[in-house]
């Protein structure tokens, strides 16, 4: 998930640097994909693989190993 937002995150700064010469307008983080990726926002990822797993299993433990993965993400996401 680390290198996959920082991968995002040096594409925005290499394509914003070109815009700042240009004199256009900078881009902002393009987040749909990092959300579907690493987030339980898709249907298909790790997450959404262990909730469905603690759901029928009835485990809380998944759950709690699951909960902080959406800060970790966002954290990620602004840091600079």
């Amino acid at each position: 998930m680390k290198s996959g937002v920082r991968l995002a995150k040096k594409t925005q700064r290499k394509a914003n640097f070109k815009e700042i010469i240009a004199g256009k307008e900078v881009t902002r983080l393009f987040k749909h994909k990092l959300y579907e990726r690493y987030s339980h926002l898709s249907n298909r990822n790790f997450v959404t693989y262990g909730y469905r797993a603690a759901k029928i299993m009835q485990s809380q433990a998944i759950r709690k190993q699951l909960k902080p993965l959406w800060g970790r993400l966002q954290s990620e996401m602004t840091d600079d």
